[in-house]
């Protein structure tokens, strides 16, 4: 998990199902547009990491 979070592996079928479970979540809670926000919480992992 730790190589798939680092971006040193992405196989597919993990980081679809990363994807599906935080937009199932965000959904939960009331957020608009939970596929695209789980997306860009995706893309964005490295950055916040380093803040």
């Amino acid at each position: 998990m730790s190589d798939l979070w680092h971006g040193q592996s992405s196989p597919e079928f993990e980081v679809q199902t990363i994807l599906g479970t935080a937009s199932l979540a965000l959904r939960t809670l009331g957020i608009a547009d939970s596929d695209a926000r789980a997306q860009a919480l995706w893309m964005d992992r490295h950055t916040a990491q380093a803040a």
